[in-house]
């Protein structure tokens, strides 16, 4: 397994674990990090300000997550799965100009716990 992807789930899973344990339910936020196949970044685009967003409920589940991705056109079609087992989730784009905002909520809850969500694998295609 090369290093950044390891360093990449790691990363997730050390956002997700501090969320669920000091802050359940509320918004959590990564300054910068990385999505795409292999932990690296989609081919003209970064990811950052990668924001995980818990159910009140229960914050053992993750309801929608958030992130902005600089450079390139805009994407006409997002995805994410935060598993490699899981299915691609559909994300919605929007903004005039490039950071674009990207927005996935599956509605509402996405199949995935906090435990199981051990990657962030973004999509994004013109």
């Amino acid at each position: 397994m090369p290093l950044t992807t390891l360093l990449s789930r790691i990363g997730l899973i050390a956002i997700v674990v501090a969320t669920y344990a000091s802050l359940a339910g509320t918004p959590a936020s990564a300054s910068a990090a990385t999505g795409g196949q292999n932990s690296q970044s989609p081919s003209g685009y970064a990811i950052s300000s990668v924001s995980y967003h818990l159910n009140p409920a229960n914050p053992a589940n993750i309801d929608s997550l958030s992130f902005t991705a600089a450079g390139g056109a805009r994407p006409t079609t997002a995805q994410v799965r935060l598993s490699p087992s899981s299915s691609y989730k559909t994300c919605t784009v929007s903004g005039t100009s490039s950071p674009w905002a990207v927005s996935c909520s599956n509605n509402g809850a996405f199949s995935e716990t906090v435990r199981e969500a051990v990657q962030l694998d973004v999509l994004l295609a013109q």
